[in-house]
């Protein structure tokens, strides 16, 4: 149960990290706004449910793996082989997680991205200078 944690959190940490550099360089190619606490809450939330699952389905396959392979009967021999057949499927099954990501990562960025209609008036609006002038100069009046 304490390497399922251990690799649960590893998974975590890398699916956040390599995914959120993958999600920058997208977002910095694209023209789009996207909201990015939504996209940000969203995929973690993702990254931690994807890195769980693909921790426990990654060690029910080595599991598996391990009792197919014939061990040898010295201890520091055993646990070398026992890692070379259990490695393969938790690696397998980290990268189809990032794949799976990456995929429902794009649709979280989708249903994050600001509409034209959805962008309030007033961002991205220059605060005409008059504007600015008249605004300073009821300032001064009202605090005499």
């Amino acid at each position: 149960m304490s390497f399922q944690v251990a690799l649960s959190v590893i998974t975590f940490l890398l699916y956040w990290i390599f995914g959120g550099v993958v999600f920058s360089i997208i977002t910095a190619l694209r023209l789009g706004r996207v909201q990015k606490t939504r996209f940000g809450c969203l995929f973690s939330a993702v990254s931690l449910g994807l890195a769980i699952i693909a921790a426990a389905s990654g060690i029910a396959l080595a599991e598996r793996d391990i009792a197919r392979c014939q061990l040898s009967p010295e201890r520091w021999v055993s646990w070398i082989e026992s890692f070379a057949c259990g490695i393969i499927p938790i690696m397998s099954v980290m990268f189809i997680g990032f794949l799976i990501l990456v995929l429902v990562g794009t649709f979280l960025m989708y249903i994050s991205t600001i509409t034209e209609q959805e962008q309030p008036e007033w961002i991205g609006q220059a605060i005409p200078e008059e504007e600015e002038e008249s605004t300073t100069e009821q300032d001064h009046t009202i605090n005499k």
